[in-house]
């Protein structure tokens, strides 16, 4: 992250989803690969796509649904 390396960071979070050790992790992870399409790739479609991923695990995340209607 440091490094600005957005689309390795990515990666990363991807490669860490099927690790995750519960939901709560998932939709963590999830929020963040939605974090940085929407505010460091500019890819909009793939963060509401994470933010639906994480919406599927926990209905009412509040910090999800907000990111939602940004």
């Amino acid at each position: 992250e440091a490094r600005g390396d957005w689309a390795g960071l990515v990666d990363t979070l991807r490669r860490d989803l099927p690790l995750a050790s519960d939901a709560a992790e998932t939709v963590r992870l999830h929020k963040r690969l939605a974090a940085v399409f929407s505010q460091r790739l500019f890819r909009k479609q793939d963060a509401l796509t994470s933010l639906r991923e994480a919406l599927t695990l926990a209905p009412q995340d509040e910090e999800a649904l907000a990111a939602l209607t940004d």
